[in-house]
């Protein structure tokens, strides 16, 4: 088996991957947010999005609990706030200090003012998949927020897309 799961992330490692930050906020208006790549769109009628996150992330529960979330995509120039919002040891407070904020528009959860786009999500539905959850949102706010080229991580390091 461990093969097996070397050659999966040997595989996995192969695949460019836009760089996102998620930040949701529960019910007990608490923020909770980390550096993904398992982010996709899944249906246009309804509009909906997904983000798988390991249970054992601090941000878990606050995408458990949440009254909603945003999905920021990082720019070509954002690898620090990549790696800040991957970092375990740092708290999440410093975490979020270290960026500029901004609220989404219409249920105030926090998202990355100057990241290339970002959506703001209702929580659909969620399901356990392994050892992540899958969160289903459905988004109710999309925008463009500037022309850079996004981040990619791609065989364990950051880079971008050529024109």
């Amino acid at each position: 088996m461990k093969k097996l799961v070397d050659a999966f992330k040997e595989f996995m490692r192969n695949v460019p991957q836009p760089v996102f930050v998620a930040i949701a906020k529960d019910t007990d208006g608490e923020v909770g947010g980390l550096t993904v790549s398992s982010f996709t769109s899944i249906s246009l009628e309804p509009l909906l999005v997904m983000v798988a996150i390991d249970r054992n992330a601090r941000s878990f529960i606050h995408f458990k609990y949440a009254v909603g979330w945003t999905v920021s995509l990082l720019g070509e120039n954002q690898s620090l706030i990549s790696g800040t919002f991957a970092n375990p040891k740092i708290p999440m407070e410093e975490r979020l200090s270290r960026v500029k904020l901004a609220d989404s528009p219409n249920l105030a959860v926090p998202y990355i003012r100057d990241a290339v786009a970002f959506m703001e999500c209702e929580p659909y539905d969620s399901f356990e998949a392994g050892d992540h959850f899958i969160f289903l949102g459905k988004v109710i706010h999309a925008e463009i927020l500037t022309d850079a080229k996004p981040l990619i991580y791609y065989r364990k390091h950051y880079t971008t897309i050529k024109d």
